[in-house]
């Protein structure tokens, strides 16, 4: 969610003067019928924007929308909704209520029969047996749960993955149901390329091969939509292993009809970089199920840490060979002039400056629009705000953890 913007699409400006018009007819006041109208087109304006909803600050705001009789609590068939402080477009909140719900129902485990369990069909794609290994970890996710989030950029490694996902699986479930695609059509024939290449591998005899999708589709054909961009009816998919290529580029109302539809033992697999390759349409749903907005804040100051055992062990080294100091000389001198509030002055900051490093990708990472260019911008914006704001927060917190310690 993010903050109100002037609309300036013509269209926003046209369904804020038809919600306006539709408030007077309706019995509503009409002192409030502009502001009705204002933030109607506002909720447009950041749908089209590529945002879900638009926030509502202000209290006597929220209280004269929710008066409003084309305005309704959440479920009501009305054309806005304002739900949690937040004003939808009813398709808008309806999908991404949708979504939350399917998300629930499939983050769950999935019974696996396979003899051996999980451990041995991961083990059969493997040169050897690594539980710390991230891609052994993603296998065995994807085996034993509903839904696995695979992110990552290029070359690190998401196709081979899929592939042993796909082999282990295979060799699991003879007779499984398994289907890829994507978004587009282009990215779809990518999949079943790459997958192809790295299946040999993998499976040289090629009897799982045959079993597999020799082609990939687009999520639209996958779920049967029409010329007309509605799905053919509503009977689940009929799949054991769902794997969606270049997620990133799924939109909420696309992302809410794709796990509406799949049965309850099925397994999803959404696999993309969730740094790229925007949805045209409203809302940022792979993005948002990779979010970590505490990584940071928990991730910077264990890399202080380390960086600082790194460089007590440097210098020591530098004053082995070039100062001639043994080492208790060392540590003793090391001892006598690194104080216990320097290690906590470089946490604290670490934690701070971890913090602001995540809320400001994630606001700019949020608001971006406008595809591959619109992503090098906001990242340009978030390296600059984000040094400025660590330039300005290092100057208050020296000043305050120097009066204070």
């Amino acid at each position: 969610m993010t903050q109100p913007f002037e609309p300036g699409a013509r269209v926003a400006r046209e369904f804020g003067r038809a919600m306006q018009a539709l408030h007077l007819r309706m019995g509503g006041d009409a002192a409030q019928a502009a502001s009705v109208g204002r933030w109607a087109a506002l909720a447009w304006g950041q749908a089209d924007a590529g945002h879900v909803c638009v926030d509502v600050p202000d209290e006597s705001e929220r209280a004269a929308l929710g008066a409003s009789p084309v305005v309704g609590p959440s479920g009501e068939p009305l054309p806005l909704v304002l739900d949690r402080g937040a004003l939808y477009l009813q398709r808008l909140w309806r999908a991404e209520t949708t979504l939350a719900h399917a998300v629930r129902t499939l983050d769950t485990e999935v019974p696996f029969a396979c003899g051996g369990g999980v451990a041995r069909a991961v083990g059969g794609v493997f040169d050897r047996a690594d539980p710390d290994d991230p891609q052994q970890r993603a296998v065995a996710c994807g085996l034993e749960r509903g839904l696995t989030v695979l992110s990552g950029g290029p070359g690190t490694g998401k196709t081979t993955t899929l592939a042993r996902l796909l082999v282990a699986f295979a060799r699991a479930a003879p007779q499984a149901r398994i289907v890829y695609a994507a978004p587009t059509g282009k990215a779809a024939a990518r999949l079943a390329q790459s997958l192809a290449a790295q299946l040999p591998g993998l499976d040289p005899s090629g009897e799982l091969r045959a079993r597999l999708p020799a082609a990939g589709q687009t999520v639209h054909r996958l779920l049967g939509a029409r010329a007309g961009g509605h799905a053919a009816g509503r009977a689940p998919l009929d799949h054991d292993l769902v794997i969606v290529d270049e997620a990133s580029m799924l939109d909420i109302e696309l992302a809410a009809r794709l796990l509406e539809s799949l049965a309850p033992a099925s397994r999803l697999v959404l696999a993309g970089d969730r740094d790229q390759l925007a949805s045209v349409e409203a809302g940022a749903v792979f993005a948002d199920l990779c979010a970590a907005p505490l990584a940071g804040v928990i991730v910077l100051p264990l890399l202080t840490l380390f960086t600082d055992l790194v460089a007590i062990l440097g210098g020591m080294l530098v004053a082995f060979l070039e100062m001639g100091l043994n080492e208790a000389q060392y540590i003793e001198t090391t001892l006598r002039m690194l104080t216990i509030s320097d290690i906590n002055n470089g946490l604290i900051k670490s934690v701070v400056f971890g913090l602001l490093i995540t809320l400001i990708a994630s606001f700019e990472g949020f608001r971006t629009k406008g595809g591959a260019e619109g992503v090098g911008k906001s990242t340009t914006r978030s390296v600059v705000m984000i040094c400025m704001s660590i330039l300005f927060f290092d100057y208050v917190l020296t000043s305050l953890l120097t009066t204070n310690f």
